[in-house]
């Protein structure tokens, strides 16, 4: 839902979608955001759509959370934990769509303290996170692909492992 300016979407795309519903046409809304300011965008143009979020681990119909597909806090614990030896310079997040909360650890190990560390590992220790999507950056190319290679070597089975390139 954004226009060339990466904000709004375009008034020649909101009529097209009502009238494509208005034909009969399920229109469905799919992103890597969470629900709560898609829904505000929608609700801003008039829009009335089903969504798909948070990198597609959750679905609404009607506005309601059908299906979500939740990550093991205990994997993250070690997803996190196997990033943390890499001792590089990244960020690393998780989602939490049902909270609609991102908990984000910046700069890991080359700037953190030991104690910031123990702080971010208390959020694995939180019964009420149910997290749907982690997601790994850095700096350089050289340094993901030393990322990829450890996650793949141990969360194949586990994940999907995405690839995305910043786009100007």
């Amino acid at each position: 839902l954004k226009n060339e300016n990466r904000r709004g979407i375009t008034k020649e795309d909101v009529e097209a979608i009502k009238q494509m519903q208005k034909d009969g046409f399920h229109f469905v809304v799919t992103t890597g955001r969470f629900s709560k300011t898609v829904f505000e965008d929608l609700k801003e143009y008039g829009l009335a759509c089903d969504l798909i979020t948070s990198g597609g681990s959750a679905i609404y119909i009607d506005g309601k959370l059908e299906y979500i597909q939740k990550i093991d806090l205990g994997v993250v614990e070690k997803v996190f934990e196997d990033v943390i030896d890499i001792n590089k310079s990244i960020y690393f997040r998780f989602a939490d769509e049902v909270h609609q909360k991102v908990m984000a650890f910046k700069n890991l190990k080359n700037h953190l303290k030991e104690e910031d560390i123990k702080i971010y590992r208390n959020y694995f220790k939180d019964e009420n996170i149910t997290p749907n999507k982690i997601s790994i950056s850095t700096n350089t190319a050289f340094e993901l692909n030393e990322i990829k290679k450890v996650l793949l070597e141990k969360y194949h089975d586990y994940f999907l492992i995405e690839e995305s390139m910043p786009t100007n």
